[in-house]
Order: C-alpha cells, then structure tokens, then sequence
C-alpha cells in the first residue's frame, strides 16, 4: 500500500480533498483501502482532517493548498482561447525543424489536446517541467494558469527564439539530457508534472525517463508522448521495453491514449517523401499520451550517451546546417573541400529512417533536409562562419590564405566553388 500513501500526500500537497474527491482521484481504490491508509498516514500525523471533513497534508503551507472544488472552467476556457489566437505565432517564430535533432512538433491542435489532458490531472498550483515540447510551453506561457512552469530545451536556438517572443527566458534551462542534471537545475525543488517528447527510438526514451525521474517528486505524474503500434517496424517491441524500463525504475502505468496527439508534417519529411511516398496531408502522424505514476525516489544517472558523432551547428535565415567535424586522426588538418549530393538525382535525403545507411555518408545537413558528402570539413566550416557573418568570399578567401598558411590554388579555386554551392543551398532553404 505504500503506493497509494505516496500518491494520497501528493494529491493533498496542493489541495485540501474530502474522502470522496480522494477515491476520485485514486483510480479505483476501493473505500476500505483508502479508510486504512488515511488512518495510518493519520496515526503517523502526516496528514490531518478538517471538522468540515477535508483532509490536508499537516506541515505543508497553506498558502499553497487550495479548497475542495473544481477550477474555475470559466478561467480556463478564457485562459485556452487566449492561447489558441497566439499559438500559431509562436509556432512560426521557432526555427525550422532539423531531422537530426528528431524535431517532429505538435500541430496546434495536438498541443491543445495534451494541455487538455494536463488539466485533467493538476490543478493551478502544482509545478510543471516540460522537457524538449517547447510548444506545450509556449501555449502554457500565452494560457498563464499554471505559474510554476519549467522549459528543459537542448537547442540554443529554441531557447533564443522563446527569449525574444516572450521577452525572457528565466524558466527555460538548457540542457543535454545525455549528461547529468548541472546544479541550477538539480537544486529545484522535484516537479509534480514531467511533460516530454522524446525522439521515438528506446535508447532516448530510456534517457528522458531516467533524468525525468531524478526531478518527479514521488506521487507524481509524468505524461509522455508515445509512438503508436505501427510507427515503425520495431515499435510493438520497443513499446514493451519502454514499460518494462519505467516499471523497473518505479513507474507505474495510469493512462494510455490510442493515437491522440497529432503533429505537423515538418519540412524535412515533406522533402524526403516528394523522393518516393506520397504524402497523405500536412498532419497525417498521430502519437500515443501515456500517464505514468512515480511511485519510488531513486538514485541519478551517470552519463548516458546515445549521439557519439560530432557536428558544428550554424544558424543562417530560420534554417539550421550541421557540418559534421573533421577527424582529428587525418593525416591533413585541411583538405580540398568538396560538396556532393547523398542521394542520386536529388538534393534531399529520401528517407527520415535513423537506420537509413546513407546517413553515415552525411557530412553538411539543413533543416530542410538537404544532405551532402563533403570533404574538407575544416574549410567549409570557415566558409559557413563568413557567409553566417555576411564576410565577402574574398575576405573569406584571404583569411584561409593568411591564418591558416594555405597557399596552393587548388584550395581557393575549391573553395570558391563550394561558397557557390552553399549559397545556392541557402537559397533553397530560404524558399521553404
């Protein structure tokens, strides 16, 4: 029973409950098991009950709990259509998805769906951490009914991007789930609510589950979009190990909705199916929402590394290119550079599969998901610095010439080459 206690304290940590809002609220407990674990945790003198017949969390502010009612659904509706006029500003603001940073968004609709689901379960006080779903935290942001709300983001460039719609960034922590939490984020207190969306491979959703728990108080929830049976041709498996790994580390399945969460076709895929399949429609993919209880507190996580290759990333317009590092142990520090496409006949990669074998063969990749072999990493690294820096390719040119001691014209005449192609590259991002 120690379970339903946890989940009992929880639940009175921000609200003062009558014994039949408690069995509301406690998927199926039967009266009696409830009688007998409001009498121990009352015997132990953890919580206390009211003469009107609320029980509450003895020791826990005040302040902070709120009476036995619903929210007010007339602040919530007013509160959600202010989000619904904003939202799609908010989402054409954020940069172009990037298929290696597996940054398939929510549709507008998909994001309302998920908060509806959040109001379902938490009420105005509780805490929130959404981690990698910047626009669950954005329509948070534009609905102000939660004030305790966290953003845990990878991409520099989201967090920029919501620094200057809102105006701030102060709940917004960047962070690489890889690595273990840094102080500024291990030192707050644990959330009540985990929201993420993790890239749909079981290596990531380990990860997101291991560091989500590290900050989920015990009691907790922690929502997490799912993909569905058929999403990819291991999915039926890798679902049973994801629950398999959350109920090892103390998780406990509460809620799992079938294909509920729509998402918007990003760019990079529309590119890759104009190659082969045809497209259904803009938001054709559907994700499971699954509801997990925290039951146990458990140790962190070392370092998990699921990415071992290393890329520079550079912002030009709205898009992202990555330049995948030179090999540090190539006899030459710098080589002629060349830019090719991946695919034949085409200059957008024709598969999102991370299996796909030519995706080892990438050395420059945008957000529109043209994908090309290169060779002389170091240089075109050089060239994309002056182009993002609007440097004329002459200065360009002459800083390779001056500070890297090259003087053979093969390299020059390359390397103009390559700033052409990039720029035609560019051009083709601008127009998406």
């Amino acid at each position: 029973m120690q379970i339903l206690e946890t989940r009992i304290k929880h639940l009175l940590t921000y609200q003062e409950l009558s014994f039949r809002k408690l069995m509301e609220g406690l998927w199926g407990v039967s009266p009696a098991d409830l009688k007998r674990s409001l009498d121990q945790l009352s015997e132990q003198e953890l919580i206390k009950l009211r003469e009107n017949g609320l029980y509450y969390l003895h020791g826990y502010p005040e302040k902070l709990r709120v009476q036995d009612k619903k929210c007010d659904e007339i602040d919530i509706a007013k509160a959600m259509k202010k989000a619904d006029k904003k939202i799609g500003e908010f989402l054409e603001g954020l940069p172009l998805p990037h298929l290696r940073d597996f940054d398939w968004r929510f549709s507008a609709r998909g994001i309302r769906t998920f908060v509806e689901h959040l109001l379902r379960y938490h009420v105005r006080e509780e805490s929130i951490c959404v981690i990698s779903a910047p626009t669950i935290y954005g329509y948070l942001r534009y609905m102000n009914y939660y004030p305790n709300i966290t953003l845990i983001e990878r991409s520099e460039r989201t967090v920029e991007s919501i620094r200057s719609h809102f105006g701030d960034a102060s709940h917004v922590r960047k962070h690489d789930l890889q690595y273990p939490w840094p102080g500024h984020i291990s030192v707050l207190e644990d959330f009540s609510c985990i929201v993420m969306d993790p890239p749909w491979y079981l290596d990531y959703f380990e990860i997101f589950l291991a560091r989500a728990l590290e900050i989920l108080s015990p009691g907790g929830l922690l929502h997490t979009a799912l993909f569905p049976p058929f999403a990819k041709t291991s999915s039926i498996p890798e679902r049973a190990s994801i629950q398999a790994f959350a109920q090892s580390r103390g998780l406990s399945l509460i809620e799992l909705r079938s294909c509920i969460i729509e998402y918007k076709t990003p760019v990079f895929e529309k590119r890759a199916m104009s190659i082969g399949a045809e497209v259904a429609d803009d938001c054709w993919r559907r994700g499971d929402l699954a509801t997990f209880l925290q039951g146990e507190k458990l140790s962190k996580e070392r370092v998990l590394i699921v990415e071992t290759e290393k890329f520079e990333e550079f912002e030009i317009g709205k898009s992202k290119f990555i330049l995948r590092k030179e090999d540090p142990t190539k006899e030459k520090a710098y080589a002629v550079p060349t830019i090719e496409s991946v695919e034949d006949g085409s200059q957008y990669l024709g598969n999102i599969k991370r299996s796909y074998a030519l995706r080892k063969e990438i050395g420059l990749w945008t957000s529109c998901n043209q994908a090309f072999r290169i060779e002389g990493a170091n240089l075109i690294s050089l060239i994309l610095k002056g182009i993002q820096n609007n440097t004329p390719l002459d200065n360009i040119i002459m800083e390779i010439k001056e500070k890297h001691k090259i003087v053979e014209s093969k390299f020059f005449t390359a390397s103009r080459k390559c700033y052409g192609i990039l720029k035609k590259i560019i051009r083709e991002e601008e127009g998406n």
